[in-house]
């Protein structure tokens, strides 16, 4: 696993528990970036100080339960990827100009390879509708995991 990781994930829905381990996840290895894919749902003034207090910069997209003032879609490049990013309960079109495709809204967590794209759906922090429980996912420069909230185990892996 080369660099530093983004930590990505999805679907907290006013859970302040499971916050609070996503952020601690994201100090623990070091992210240089959080990718939240939609649906905070019910922010109370604690779980706002608390990401106020995170350890790297944040970049998020409007999930179905969100204000509409948060952006529908992002696009960035980093850790060498061409990254799009949206909650997936409305489908972009023109996917194929990037090699990450970043997704939530399903609660469940999906790591495809299709031709020179991956497909990321880390699962939801709070409400999973998987057997795998809470899930994040790390994205590394040559490699993504998408590992259990509750002891960071590995649920799924893809190389670059």
């Amino acid at each position: 696993m080369k660099g530093q990781p983004i930590i990505v994930f999805s679907d907290i829905h006013g859970d302040a528990p499971a916050l609070l381990a996503v952020l601690k996840a994201s100090r623990d290895f070091k992210a240089g970036l959080a990718l939240f894919a939609g649906d905070w749902g019910d922010l109370d003034p604690g779980m706002e100080m608390m990401l106020q207090n995170r350890t790297c910069p944040l970049v998020q997209v409007r999930g179905n339960c969100d204000s509409p003032a948060q952006p529908l879609f992002q696009e960035l490049c980093q850790n060498g990827w061409r990254i799009l990013m949206y909650h997936g309960h409305r489908i972009l079109e023109a996917q194929e100009n990037f090699d990450l495709v970043i997704t939530g809204h399903t609660h469940c967590s999906r790591l495809v390879k299709e031709g020179s794209a991956i497909y990321l759906n880390p699962g939801s922090a709070s409400r999973p509708r998987d057997s795998q429980g809470p899930s994040f996912a790390l994205v590394y420069e040559d490699e993504i995991l998408v590992l259990r909230l509750t002891d960071c185990g590995i649920i799924k892996r893809c190389q670059r």
